[in-house]
């Protein structure tokens, strides 16, 4: 009987963290990343904040991550990956934000997408559209080829 209620167990937690797992999120965190641990917050065990920054020491393939808290053993634990989040400094966050009016001189180099142009030469057309309904779209496209960029910029109504 105990051998029995064993299995189903097994099977139900096998068949939970399927689940779990299916909606987990994709993020890859490698070794002495730092991130921020979802936890409790000493005043209610329900109510949760994000804390850190602490150093991920172990990465393993199924999503979970052994966390380095920084305070003796006790406080190296496993942590699931939505539990954690990537933490970036200031710095690293002050290159990807641009403040005020650009200049399109200026545009060009506060560019967190990079420096490669995609045009409108790199929209893909479907082949089921007929010579006369290609040629069409190929003019809205040169036409309005100022839109189709990998570099917002902004837009007059």
């Amino acid at each position: 009987m105990q051998e029995i209620v064993h299995e189903n167990l097994k099977g139900t937690q096998e068949k939970q963290k399927k689940l779990y797992d299916r909606q987990s999120s994709r993020r890859l965190l490698g070794v002495g990343d730092k991130v921020l641990v979802l936890l409790p917050t000493l005043g209610s065990k329900l109510e949760m904040k994000w804390q850190g920054s602490f150093i991920v020491s172990k990465v393993f393939e199924n999503g979970l991550n052994y966390v380095d808290r920084g305070k003796g053993d006790k406080q190296k634990r496993v942590y699931h990956i939505n539990l954690l989040k990537l933490w970036k400094t200031r710095e690293e966050l002050a290159t990807f934000s641009c403040s005020g009016p650009i200049s399109r001189e200026k545009q060009e180099g506060c560019n967190p997408w990079g420096n490669q142009r995609e045009t409108w030469r790199d929209v893909e057309i479907s082949p089921e559209l007929s010579n006369e309904q290609l040629s069409a779209i190929q003019l809205l496209l040169q036409e309005y080829s100022d839109i189709f960029s990998n570099i917002p910029s902004i837009g007059h109504l």
